[in-house]
């Protein structure tokens, strides 16, 4: 399985991915104290799209990078720049179902800014 991490002082996210026919992607990340974890397919146009996207992100450091899974709100990550001058964050939310009956449901929205210089290792880990 491989792997990016995207780490600062507030907060980390850590995506790990293998390929099936589609992709199976873990997402992980913690944020001012919180911390969360969700697991799905992306399809394979979505994941491409995104590295793609996360390629012309650290060339341009204008706009941004979207991966969302398959399944409707399990997870989805947006790393985007800020502002004209390429600050970068990442955001998005996680979201765990424990049980069939919705009782035991977990969500987690994030968001945090990090050091544009960590966007090319990150972007590059997609690469392999």
């Amino acid at each position: 399985m491989s792997s990016a991490t995207l780490h600062e002082e507030d907060g980390s996210i850590t995506v790990a991915w293998d390929f099936d026919g589609d992709y199976i992607v873990s997402v992980s990340v913690t944020s001012y104290g919180f911390a969360g974890h969700s697991d799905g397919h992306v399809d394979s146009t979505c994941f491409q799209r995104f590295c793609q996207s996360l390629g012309d992100l650290e060339k341009s450091r204008q706009g941004d990078a979207v991966l969302k899974s398959a399944s409707p709100d399990l997870f989805e990550v947006h790393i985007a720049s800020v502002d004209k001058l390429g600050h970068m964050a990442v955001k998005g939310t996680l979201r765990f179902d424990g049980s069939r009956n919705d009782t035991h449901r977990q969500l987690l929205k994030f968001e945090f800014e990090f050091d544009p210089s960590k966007l090319q290792s990150f972007a590059h880990a997609f690469d392999a």
